[in-house]
Formats: structure tokens, C-alpha cells, sequence
């Protein structure tokens, strides 16, 4: 393991560039995606959405996606009458930034907002991380997903480097200063994430008025709250109106896919359990 103790944040992206780190980490993923777009064009015209490859361990398969316009401020009225709405609701960040005078008043409820190392590269590190050319248009479908299976522990790895090191540039007393730190290869800077907002606090002196028209449900706690059967999937696709079906198309291990389908299985029947005894 690589020790980035007494290095700014700049030295240590310096570093994962002349170690080949990063760029080994661009030309993983550049062949993972050009293997399962080759798998999906060479896939898509048949019959069957879903394609063992036991030898493998892998299954390809293509899945339907509702795509749906989702009337938020009915959704929060009816978790506010049902006593939900504030466990539930987080603030739109982005559309309160669209009406100033509710941003500088929301301004004092915000969180102290967590923070990410974002790369950005001169000509002479675009032409290091270029990936090189990777030509799979007439490999045998076996072929492609055995370098597939054979990918994927190695990118596992360097992306495990890469996030120790980002770890670690955002500790870096003089990034946090300064905001930007230059290298040779190019620049890191610390950038904000939306911030998060005091949604009680917001509520007893603001009202639920303002939830209701900035907010947003966190998918995860109305998630759990289907669980516990306070909440139906019914109750949350009444305020949902579908535009678009999307195909999408995606690789996992059969193993994977195993566990996804247990642990959906598990989590209906467990929220039709304890819906029927709420």
C-alpha cells in the first residue's frame, strides 16, 4: 500500500497518474463498457431478455425501466396528513436554488455540507489516461464474458486504491484552504455536495408548507416504511404518472443476481406481513 502521509493532495494525484494507478483504473473501465455494449448489440435482437453464461458465472439480461413524472408536492401533502412527511422528507437543494428569496431563507437550516475530490487534467494528463484502443467486435460471446469475469477483481482493486487516496486528499490541510491545488498533469479540487437541511427545524418555525413545496421523500425511508407495512407501494405510485419505458441492459455474476432476487422476495413478503397486521 502506497503511504500519502506529509503529501498535498496534489502530489498524491501526481502519483497515481506516474504509477499508472489512474490510468490503469480509465482503461478497465473503458474495456469493461466496450465488452457489455458489444454483448448488448450483439444480444439485442433475440427473443429471450435474459442469457446464461453458467461457464461463466455471469447472466446478461435486459430489463424494462418505467420512467415516471412524480407529482412531489401531492406526494408530500398526502405523507403529511398520514404524520410522515418529516421522518421522510429531505429538502431539494436544486430547486430551492431556483427561487432566491427561499434560498437565503432556508440558508441558516442548511448542514455543514460534505465535500469530494474532483481531477481535472491538462493536455499531457488527457494523453496518459487516454485508454488504449480495444477492438472486441468479433469476439465469440464466451470470450468476451470470460474478460469480463477476468476484469472485474482488477478494477475492484484499483478503484480500492483510488478511494484510500481520495480518502486522503480530503484531508489535505492545503486543499481544504485552498480549494485547488495544481500539478503537473493538471489540477484537484475540493468541490461541495448539496447540502443537507434541518427539515425539524424547518417545520417549527418555518411550517410544512415549505416541505411540501421544496421537498423530496428519501426513496430509502419511504423504502423502509413499506417495510414496516405503515406504507404501500400503491400509496407512493398513485402520485407517479409513466412517460417512457426504458430497456435497459446489464452483466451480473448469477450469484448477485441470486441475492438481488432473495432480498426483493424477502422484503415483499415482509412488508405484506406486517401490512396486514398495521
Amino acid at each position: 500500500m502506497i503511504n500519502h502521509s506529509n503529501q498535498t493532495a496534489a502530489d498524491i494525484m501526481e502519483g497515481l497518474i506516474e504509477n499508472g494507478t489512474y490510468p490503469t483504473i480509465k482503461n478497465l473501465k473503458h474495456r469493461d463498457q466496450t465488452i457489455k455494449k458489444t454483448m448488448e448489440n450483439k444480444l439485442k435482437d433475440s427473443d429471450s431478455k435474459r442469457h446464461e453464461f453458467k461457464k461463466h458465472g455471469l447472466v446478461a439480461k435486459f430489463v424494462s425501466k418505467k420512467i415516471s413524472e412524480i407529482d412531489y408536492e401531492g406526494l408530500n401533502e398526502y405523507l403529511y396528513n398520514l404524520g410522515l412527511l418529516v421522518p421522510i422528507v429531505k429538502i431539494d437543494h436544486k430547486k430551492v436554488k431556483k427561487n432566491l428569496f427561499i434560498y437565503d431563507q432556508l440558508k441558516a437550516y442548511q448542514f455543514q455540507p460534505t465535500s469530494y475530490v474532483k481531477p481535472n487534467f491538462n493536455k499531457k494528463g488527457k494523453s496518459l489516461n487516454s485508454p488504449a484502443p480495444f477492438e472486441v467486435d468479433d469476439w465469440k460471446m464466451s470470450d468476451l464474458a470470460l474478460t469480463l469475469n477476468r476484469l472485474k477483481p482488477e478494477l475492484e482493486y484499483h478503484n480500492e486504491l483510488y478511494d484510500k487516496a481520495k480518502s486522503q486528499m480530503l484531508q489535505c490541510p492545503e486543499l481544504q484552504q485552498q480549494r485547488k491545488l495544481v500539478h503537473e498533469y493538471g489540477s484537484v479540487s475540493l468541490v461541495d455536495n448539496d447540502p443537507l437541511y434541518d427539515v425539524v427545524a424547518i417545520n417549527e418555525e418555518m411550517g410544512e408548507d415549505i416541505l411540501i413545496k421544496y421537498g423530496k421523500p428519501n426513496e430509502e425511508k419511504v423504502q423502509n416504511f413499506i417495510l414496516k407495512g405503515t406504507l404501500t407501494k400503491a400509496d407512493i405510485d398513485q402520485f407517479k404518472t409513466m412517460v417512457d419505458i426504458r430497456l435497459d441492459f446489464t452483466v451480473m455474476s448469477l450469484e448477485a443476481e441470486k441475492r438481488m432476487l432473495e432480498m426483493l422476495n424477502e422484503r415483499h413478503n415482509i412488508a405484506a406481513q406486517n401490512y396486514m397486521r398495521a
